[in-house]
């Protein structure tokens, strides 16, 4: 399930797969992909590392409500599409 540009999650038998895809450039400036997988028991854990990994938290608990509602709206949003496609 795609979630956006930077995360999407996978399922296997027994977790959940948060795929990070990071982009960058080597030392020649060519352009680079890199995958990050981080397994979790379920999709709340899921949810919570995306939240973790795609915010700055500075400590301000409203700039951390305001993280988790747009990546909680992102995750409700390819839910949606993933059903509209069945």
């Amino acid at each position: 399930m795609r979630i956006n540009d930077r995360f999407s999650i996978e399922r296997d038998p027994h977790n959940f797969i948060v795929v990070e895809t990071i982009q960058f450039k080597d030392k020649d400036g060519n352009d680079k992909t890199r995958e990050v997988r981080r397994y979790c028991p379920d999709l709340k854990r899921a949810c919570l590392s995306i939240i973790k990994h795609s915010t700055d938290f500075s400590g301000d608990v409203n700039t951390l409500l305001l993280s988790i509602d747009l990546s909680t709206e992102q995750v409700v949003e390819a839910i949606n599409n993933m059903r509209e496609k069945k």
